[in-house]
């Protein structure tokens, strides 16, 4: 597969100012010389874009540029070339069959961007951070995605990695060697140096909170009885009108989800029926079934409560909180309608949930306090998207707390006189950490990887 030239469409699909077809391979100048003729005559030239004809067949279909990358100075590694077309659906589709009519094939999805990592252009990080920026939501996901793209995450795994290496190389010298006079390191020592190591891997390992409600987002629910503002604050949030508003009970019957910003997190936030013990048809039952569902099965990370000032605590509303209290969520408390006078006492649901946030759908100062209070329950303030090292997604965070684990049992064998163990145990750290980073990565692990890229990246 790799001895093969591959070709795809690397622009959005549709109608546009340009189209760019990727070429990547040994024969990626010879196709561009069957497909391309510059008009200033000659051939195409590494780092130099060219103008000219693109043909098919013999025929010159259009005009257009032609970029040139020698290996190994390009993003896959490889001879790779760019074709800058007009835009149009027919026309780019033109040239891509003359490119794979000179010699390409069809690239596979995420194909470029794996014989980046193959031909060792990319670490495994470096590629998870380019499907990320491609898939950034908000500004703040892609500086973080950009970061990974462009090694942090990477760097301090190498550096976790030439620690390790040394530390086996000392205790290599002790145990092959015990009777010789050679420099090793003490106990004391070792025991600091594990501990450094320990703590290093706990804060990437504990980045990916962060990291994970930037990228991937938050699933966030808004929850309370009917009436209480639920839909006027799910439209407040989105800035639009997305959720129906009445005075009448029971308008919203079923879950509405949309993307949302709070501060640096993304939320994926639902809007929900209203929860009552006594709803009024068949449809609002199901629409509260389907509330009690996602929370009660790990569905929902954070909920915005909302108990209504105007009145009393209800039965509803104490039915709500033990609900919340024995889902596992995170809870924001907010009390509604803080424009009018309030009658509802907070103690329960302070007991419960802490002081609430009071809102009002015409104070947009106070959504934003709601906002911020989301945001700080699942971000490190202290960690800065642009500059620090991230752990985005399962994989990662899956080795770091292998990582982890295995620090600990190397300080364990290190207590306990047994340095041999010790040994192991940070031989397989050393590989976990391969593994991380994709030097020693499962082939299933990779493909998994690859296979959510778009064809033409």
């Amino acid at each position: 597969m790799l001895g093969d030239t591959i070709a795809a469409i690397s622009t959005p699909f549709g109608k546009g100012g340009i189209a760019v077809i990727r070429v990547s391979g040994c024969k990626a100048k010879e196709i561009c010389s069957k497909v391309f003729r510059p008009r200033s005559g000659g051939e195409p030239v590494h780092a130099r874009a060219l103008y000219g004809d693109i043909l098919a067949g013999g025929r010159v279909i259009d005009d257009g540029m032609c970029t040139f990358f020698e290996s190994p100075h390009s993003f896959t590694g490889e001879d790779t070339a760019e074709l800058s077309c007009h835009g149009g659906v027919v026309v780019t589709a033109m040239v891509l069959q003359s490119v794979i009519a000179a010699g390409a094939r069809q690239a596979q999805a995420g194909e470029f961007t794996r014989r980046a990592f193959l031909n060792g252009k990319l670490s495994l990080t470096e590629a998870e951070g380019v499907a990320e920026l491609l898939e950034a939501k908000t500004e703040t996901a892609a500086e973080l995605s950009s970061s990974s793209a462009r090694g942090r995450l990477s760097h301090e795994l190498g550096e976790i990695s030439a620690e390790i290496l040394a530390l086996t190389a000392s205790l290599f010298a002790y145990i092959d060697y015990p009777d010789e006079d050679m420099e090793d390191l003490s106990d004391e020592e070792l025991a600091r140096r594990i501990d450094a190591l320990s703590e290093r891997t706990r804060r990437l390992a504990d980045s990916y909170r962060t990291g994970k409600a930037i990228t991937e987002g938050v699933p966030a629910m808004i929850v309370g009885r009917p009436n209480v503002g639920k839909s006027s604050l799910f439209n407040s949030i989105l800035g639009e009108n997305k959720a129906i508003v009445t005075d009448i009970s029971g308008t919203t019957r079923d879950i509405i989800e949309y993307p949302a910003r709070a501060g640096r997190i993304l939320l994926r936030l639902c809007d929900t029926a209203g929860v009552r013990e006594t709803p009024a048809d068949e449809i609002e039952r199901r629409g509260i079934e389907l509330v009690r569902q996602r929370l009660q099965n790990g569905e929902v990370s954070l909920v915005f409560a909302l108990f209504d000032g105007s009145r009393e605590l209800s039965e509803d509303d104490r039915t709500i909180i033990r609900v919340l209290k024995a889902s596992g969520a995170e809870v924001v408390a907010a009390v509604t309608k803080s424009d009018l006078d309030r009658v509802l006492d907070l103690q329960e649901i302070e007991r419960a949930f802490g002081k609430p946030i009071f809102i009002s759908h015409k104070d947009s100062e106070s959504i934003g306090r709601l906002l911020a209070a989301a945001e700080r329950l699942f971000t490190d303030e202290k960690l800065n998207p642009s500059e620090d090292a991230f752990v985005t997604n399962a994989r990662q965070k899956g080795e770091l707390d292998r990582l982890s684990d295995l620090f600990s049992e190397a300080k364990t064998a290190l207590e306990s006189g047994q340095k041999d163990i010790m040994l192991i145990m940070l031989e397989k750290a050393l590989t976990v950490v391969e593994e991380t980073d994709g030097r020693g990565a499962d082939e299933r692990i990779v493909n998994e990887i690859f296979s959510h890229f778009c064809v033409g990246k």
